[in-house]
């Protein structure tokens, strides 16, 4: 290889190019390199990303889901694993962030503040601040510039993935700031009905945050329950629900002189309970954004009856034990769909006050008062001192109903909307944890 001569009193881009040129004709001599086109992957794993947004971004369909059969179709069933991946593309409209930088540095960070229980360095969270910087000052150009950039669907993805930052690191007061200014801007759109019509993928991440809000806050939704999308899919579920089974003798007595709908709501939610309880049998199977949407409506019909910061005083005593329960049931749900649990202190609180504050005398609301603490267990009772007073209350529950093993209690939770996947090993673990500490009968702390 021949000899070549740099001037090192000047070396400038283009002459650190040529050393580098002249390195590698050396390094490489006699060799043949292939290097594979880049462009056809970067296209590969962009069209897999949009192919999962784009599932999740399917509006809903007047005419139902559709049914599978049991063969060849076990693919398609309701996922209701948390996998990072996953969580993102269907709680984000991921397709932005290919084409608009705001998105992209807000989804970095975003995608931080989803990872906060792995291992990470500081540096990793100074670099995911200054991406959400950087995304809180395009957005602020955006707002204040031109009217229709600042209406687009790309800034109310923005502004709504900057809400969910907020939320997953609890701060919800600065994510309501954020969910505020994506209501004006909504507005000024035309409203959310206009927007579930135009952008029905935003939409729903907006229903979304606002039933979070309501559940926190115990407040009222903002959006109109009209609005909410999903009907036809629930009809469909009802549908098939009411053909498959009917409900217990037991259950239809019980929920027979309670609020009309109310009663909707339980039926709505044990239909829920079947779809994922007896999916093998059944074979009905719902997408991710169908599911979705249910959720959400009979959400909003549940907070709708009774917001959370109603006093417990004020409450029919089975009406009660009912509303809680089927509560802490919609957030298990929600669990199964969400990045993390949300904060849900307030929904805890009014569980407590209901199992410790009011008595129970009749084998009908002892047997609802030992569903709800079950069902609480399984699903917003996360902390281990919070069995301190729960497991003598069960304990002195199943006293009471006469209730000695398993079997007999499970029997009795199976009465009401019971999710067999979410909460039979926290809740037969929880019983195996009451018979070994011989707790039957002891005072409550």
């Amino acid at each position: 290889m021949p000899v070549q001569f740099i001037d090192n009193a000047s070396i400038d881009k283009k002459t650190r190019t040529l050393i580098r040129s002249h390195a590698a004709k050396g390094k490489n001599l006699g060799r043949t390199i292939h290097r594979p086109s880049r462009y056809p992957r970067k296209r590969q794993v962009a069209a897999s990303v949009i192919a999962s947004v784009i599932a999740s971004e399917k509006p809903p369909s007047d005419e139902g889901p559709e049914l599978f059969h049991n063969s060849g179709n076990i693919e398609s069933s309701l996922s209701i694993q948390r996998q990072l991946q996953e969580d993102l593309s269907t709680s984000l409209p991921f397709d932005y962030a290919f084409i608009d930088e705001a998105f992209f540095h807000c989804v970095v960070a975003l995608s931080v503040a989803a990872s906060v229980s792995l291992s990470m360095t500081c540096q990793e969270t100074i670099e995911a601040l200054s991406h959400l910087s950087r995304s809180l000052r395009l957005v602020n150009q955006r707002l204040a510039g031109d009217g229709d950039v600042a209406l687009s669907d790309t800034t109310l993805a923005v502004v709504i993935a900057m809400t969910q930052h907020e939320r997953l690191l609890g701060y919800h007061h600065h994510a309501l700031v954020h969910f505020e200014g994506f209501q004006r801007i909504i507005a000024l759109r035309g409203g959310i009905s206009a927007l579930v019509s135009d952008c029905p993928g935003i939409a729903q991440k907006a229903f979304r945050a606002d039933f979070d809000f309501a559940l926190q806050l115990g407040s009222p939704t903002r959006f109109s329950i009209e609005c909410v999308p999903g009907k036809a899919t629930l009809d469909w579920l009802r549908e098939k629900y009411r053909g498959a089974r009917a409900g217990s003798p037991y259950t239809l007595a019980l929920i027979a002189n309670v609020d009309e709908d109310l009663r909707g709501v339980f039926e709505d939610i044990c239909t829920l309970a079947w779809l994922v309880n007896d999916d093998a049998i059944h074979g009905v199977r719902v997408d991710d954004y169908d599911f979705h949407a249910v959720l959400l409506l009979v959400g909003y019909r549940l907070l709708d009856l009774r917001p959370l910061n109603t006093p417990i005083e004020t409450s029919d005593t089975i009406e009660l034990l009912l509303h809680l329960g089927l509560a802490a049931l919609m957030t298990k749900f929600f669990f199964t769909l969400g990045l993390k649990p949300p904060d849900v202190v307030l929904l805890n609180h009014c569980i407590v006050s209901a199992a410790l504050e009011r008595r129970y005398n009749t084998r009908e609301k002892q047997e609802l008062l030992l569903w709800l603490l079950f069902t609480g267990k399984a699903s917003v009772f996360t902390g281990v001192d919070e069995d301190i007073w729960l497991i003598p209350k069960i304990s002195q529950v199943a006293t009471k109903l006469d209730l000695s093993t398993w079997d007999h209690v499970s029997r009795t939770l199976q009465k009401f909307p019971w999710v067999r996947t979410f909460s039979n090993d926290t809740a037969q673990t929880l019983w195996d944890q009451i018979c070994s500490l011989g707790s039957f009968d002891r005072p409550i702390v």
